[in-house]
């Protein structure tokens, strides 16, 4: 189980996030915008926009056997709109996420891909209703608290905040998301989120991010935007 604060913004068009490709270019890290290198499924909740069910990222080993995690995330308060530097301002979120590892091969596993009608090439099966697919790239970063400064996605931090960039397609549909993820091993995940909002926001002169264009995954697939 995680808790975090969050908060998020989707765009339609690649030039909305240009300054924000700059800005995480400065840290050598530059979006893929050519192909897709991951894939999630999510569940089609309809009108649900306060819990997240996803299949992260299915894949099969080499020994033909199926891996991947079931994740839950669910929308546990709302602290409401906050007004950010640059005259940004966005919804902020708490969530609690649990995440469900089955074993390689587990036959559990095998029967969920099952029921979202995933094929053994892994592609998914138009004729199944209840999960959408959605394709994405991603970078990653995360402002370590501790030390007050950016570092690699991948590091172990236990007060910081994920910023990421990611272009996604949902029903054949290119859209780009810039989106802060706050966690903390104390508690202080809300806390963590406002500091690095701030340092984000004094580094990368990106302004105008309007609460309208403000949603989390849920709502962006209850056709919020």
């Amino acid at each position: 189980m995680q808790a975090s604060t969050e908060i998020r913004w989707f765009f339609k068009e690649r030039q909305e996030i240009a300054l924000l490709e700059d800005w995480f270019m400065h840290y050598h890290l530059q979006l893929n915008t050519k192909s897709f290198e991951r894939q999630d499924y999510y569940m089609k909740l309809e009108g649900v926009t306060t819990l997240g069910l996803k299949i992260r990222e299915p894949k099969k080993n080499a020994m033909g056997e199926w891996e991947g995690k079931l994740e839950a995330k669910v929308l546990t308060k709302e602290p409401g709109v906050s007004q950010t530097l640059n005259d940004n301002s966005g919804k902020v979120n708490q969530w609690t996420k649990f995440s469900f590892s089955l074993a390689t091969g587990e036959k559990t596993l095998t029967e969920i891909l099952k029921s979202l009608g995933v094929s053994d090439d892994g592609a998914p099966n138009k004729d199944f209703d209840y999960w959408i697919t959605m394709d994405k790239s991603r970078i990653l970063l995360k402002y370590d608290l501790d030390k007050k400064d950016f570092t690699k996605g991948d590091e172990q931090i236990q007060e910081g905040c994920g910023v990421e960039l990611t272009m996604l397609q949902l029903h054949n549909k290119i859209y780009y998301s810039f989106g802060l993820e706050a966690f903390s091993a104390s508690g202080k995940h809300e806390e963590n989120l406002f500091v690095t909002l701030k340092h984000v926001f004094n580094e990368v002169k990106i302004s105008g991010l309007a609460v309208e264009n403000s949603l989390s995954y849920p709502e962006l697939l209850a056709g919020k935007i």
